[in-house]
């Protein structure tokens, strides 16, 4: 089958974007091995470098809130844009501002976030201030000065509001976000600082709050890096956190939207979800296509399309494996250098095209696979059909040493994998170049009609024993290649 390369599809209807399972991985460049174990860790949620929300209220579905918050003095603003975030207002005596959230957080790495929508002010000739601590407890407040673990301070006035003020770069303009870094474990943690890209270390139990001003677009410090009050030497567990006033005597105002913790280092809020793929299936012809149509480049080295109904179909399926070359997407010749499919029927179709010819020869040649027998296999079933290494209720196919790349608005021809008038009920997972397992979506399309029935899919209950089958079939055909010459 010939395949197209297509950098023109458009998208129809606007799709609801894919669960965010994943923001913000290291680059990781794998082995044949790592890269299988890389796989079965993101599957078991085991890969701790991978950033997460862990909590995230903007306010959106206000007066509701995500549960475990609490507020005082909180009213609603809605901008021009439509965009609401939390306005409070304190003028008692004993009526504190705060935002508090009651909820377990003990991840090793965390950033909590929050931005400012509006100068904190002191008002009434009280002081007033901002600001943001972490600790045990599930009072819901925002922590005594005996309480905190983590505190950063963004905003403190003293004498009646007559002094003090904004602390560290935190300008009070009305626009900033708020960024803490915290290390909560015993080993160092390194990233690159926001300010000016250089290596940061933070040992066991130390966190750094950033500043980033938005109108300007330059970014500074609260204060500098900083030990937990309580260090434990390891994963301590907070079970609250709150943005606000520490004292009843304080009167003012404050603003904030888009409260944020990660697990991870991020310097994003609100938080952007990665870029996916999608499987485009014409149910009317079992066409099938990837597509890239989010607003960034994909870079995945792996696939996989089910079907609890049996409703794929593996002889119309065309890989990108076999078949007509795609740039791009170099063809492998079973020792993971390209794209790949499961292993074929016939033991002599040796790059699982779906015939024994010349190319398996030459993988034959190049490879010594199973030498002379191999060569005797080969000329025996020349001219035979071999298989896709599909079935109707699994197309699975992957780059163990690489990965490829779609651009913005690409799109591969997979051929007609979805046989007509059978149930659409599709799954599409697939794994990113830096070895995250995730959910696509899968749209029913009538290709090139710019109509659409979007169905973004769950993620199963475990993919785990497909991901490490891609491992032992993987080792296997490397066994059966042994010894590869130059």
């Amino acid at each position: 089958m010939s395949k197209t390369f297509s950098k023109a599809v458009g998208n129809p209807q606007d799709a609801a974007a894919p669960p965010v399972s994943t923001i913000f991985v290291p680059a990781i460049r794998r082995t044949i091995v790592a890269a299988a174990a890389g796989y079965v860790l993101a599957v078991c949620g085991l890969q701790g470098a991978i950033a997460q929300s862990l909590y995230f209220e903007n306010f959106e579905a206000q007066p509701t809130l995500q549960p475990n918050t609490f507020t005082q003095n909180a009213t609603y603003v809605t901008e021009a844009n439509d965009n609401d975030y939390a306005r409070f207002v304190d003028t008692s005596a004993t009526a504190r501002n705060r935002f508090v959230v009651t909820q377990t957080f003990n991840d090793p790495v965390m950033t909590f976030a929050f931005d400012t929508k509006e100068p904190a002010t002191a008002t009434g000739g009280q002081d007033n201030e901002l600001l943001f601590r972490a600790g045990p407890g599930t009072t819901n407040n925002t922590l005594g000065s005996t309480e905190f673990v983590i505190e950063a301070i963004a905003y403190r006035t003293a004498t009646g509001g007559t002094t003090g003020g904004p602390r560290g770069s935190f300008a009070n303009n009305g626009n900033e976000s708020i960024f803490i870094v915290t290390n909560n474990q015993a080993s160092a943690l390194q990233f690159t600082s926001p300010i000016d890209g250089t290596a940061v270390t933070l040992n066991g139990n130390q966190y750094i709050p950033y500043v980033h001003n938005n109108t300007t677009g330059a970014w500074g410090t609260l204060k500098g890096i900083s030990n937990f009050t309580t260090p434990t030497g390891g994963l301590l567990t907070l079970n609250r956190f709150g943005i606000g006033s520490s004292s009843n005597g304080h009167q003012g105002t404050m603003a904030i939207d888009n409260v944020l913790v990660y697990s991870g280092v991020t310097f994003v809020n609100p938080p952007l979800p990665p870029a996916s793929l999608t499987l485009r299936v014409d149910p009317s012809t079992g066409q099938t296509q990837l597509v890239n149509a989010s607003t960034s480049a994909i870079d995945f080295s792996a696939y996989r399309i089910t079907s609890a109904g049996g409703s794929l179909q593996p002889a119309g399926w065309d890989p990108v494996a076999t078949g007509a070359p795609t740039s791009g997407f170099p063809q492998g010749d079973g020792s993971g250098n390209g794209w790949e499919v499961r292993g074929s029927a016939n033991p002599a179709d040796y790059n699982s095209n779906g015939v024994v010819d010349a190319a398996d020869y030459v993988a034959w040649r190049k490879n010594n696979i199973n030498a002379q027998q191999g060569y005797t296999d080969w000329r025996a079933n020349f001219g035979a059909a071999g298989s896709s290494g599909g079935t109707a209720s699994e197309l699975l196919e992957w780059y163990l040493t690489s990965s490829s790349t779609l651009a913005v608005n690409q799109s591969v021809s997979l051929g007609q994998a979805f046989k007509v008038g059978s149930a659409q009920d599709l799954g599409f997972q697939f794994v990113s170049s830096t070895g995250v397992l995730r959910t696509g979506t899968v749209e029913y399309v009538a290709l090139g009609s710019g109509s659409a029935l979007i169905q973004t899919v769950p993620e199963p209950a475990s993919l785990a024993p497909a991901i490490v089958a891609i491992a032992g079939m993987f080792l296997g055909r490397r066994q059966r290649s042994k010894p590869i010459r130059s």
